[in-house]
């Protein structure tokens, strides 16, 4: 097996480890999105702001520790583009994009499911008052849990590549 081939099917191994990982976020992001619309919705939490502040608190802090595996999950593509002279601006920006595209499709699936069950469970009545909530507490989410993955990233790449590559083999 050439040096080519050889790279070709470590880039194929790779990119389906990756895409693995990929879609499980994503289902995990999405299944966080379903269950806060549907228990924001039937407690009728979003005419008790305490309440709806526990459940977004609570939405933050799961998107945000989700989103943080993906980038402990991603060491070695952080330590792989530092050692090919990616900048640290550079590197973080790109990872910060690919969470916010990912929290962002998976966040808002999980809330046309979550208000699809709710729709059905409770009727159309109460999302005229609930959807501008949601869609709130949603966008922070997504923008709270990427800037905590952007951050993550950027400290990352103030270590070397030896101590970023042997991140994860503790």
């Amino acid at each position: 097996m050439g040096l080519v081939e050889a790279s070709l099917w470590l880039g194929i191994r790779r990119f389906k480890t990756s895409w693995f990982k990929v879609k499980l976020i994503m289902l995990t992001l999405f299944a966080i999105t379903v269950n806060f619309t549907v228990l924001t919705g039937l407690t009728g939490s979003f005419t008790f702001p305490p309440v709806t502040l526990s459940l977004a608190i609570l939405m933050f802090i799961a998107f945000s520790a989700t989103i943080l595996h993906v980038i402990d999950w991603s060491a070695p593509d952080i330590g792989l583009f530092k050692a090919l002279g990616g900048r640290k601006g550079t590197i973080t920006f790109a990872f910060l994009v690919e969470l916010a595209l990912i929290g962002l499709i998976s966040a808002l699936s999980g809330l046309a499911v979550g208000l699809l069950i709710l729709a059905l469970l409770v009727g159309f009545t109460a999302l005229p008052q609930i959807l501008p909530l949601l869609l709130t507490v949603v966008f922070v989410a997504v923008v709270v849990g990427s800037l905590a993955g952007a951050i993550f990233v950027w400290r990352e790449m103030g270590r070397t590549v030896t101590e970023i590559m042997s991140h994860g083999e503790h």
